[in-house]
């Protein structure tokens, strides 16, 4: 059986496994493809599972007295250096193309 830490972490890997399904889904078929049946497009999608994802950790943490889960503007801007490095090291690899993304 299940502790509530233990429920709560398997809720955020199914979370997180989702946005990256459905990450890979606007990679192979594009942001705007919408799927028979479905009302939303794969970017609406994503970011519905983006939304899941942070609701659950959200809820984990406020488990946790006192656990601040915010993100500084140093956290961030240390993040997005990090991103734009290894995409410039991506595009001189020839593996991401300079063009603007969609």
């Amino acid at each position: 059986m299940l502790g509530p830490d233990q429920y709560h972490l398997t809720k955020i890997a199914e979370e997180a496994a989702e946005v990256s399904q459905r990450a890979l889904k606007a990679m192979q078929f594009g942001f705007g493809e919408t799927q028979p049946g479905e009302a939303e497009d794969n970017l609406q999608r994503l970011v519905g599972e983006y939304q899941d994802l942070v609701i659950t950790f959200e809820n984990m943490a406020s488990y946790f007295e006192g656990l601040d889960i915010t993100i500084s503007d140093a956290q961030r801007e240390k993040r997005l250096a990090k991103m734009q490095k290894f995409l410039e090291l991506s595009q001189r690899l020839g593996q991401v193309d300079d063009g603007v993304a969609v």
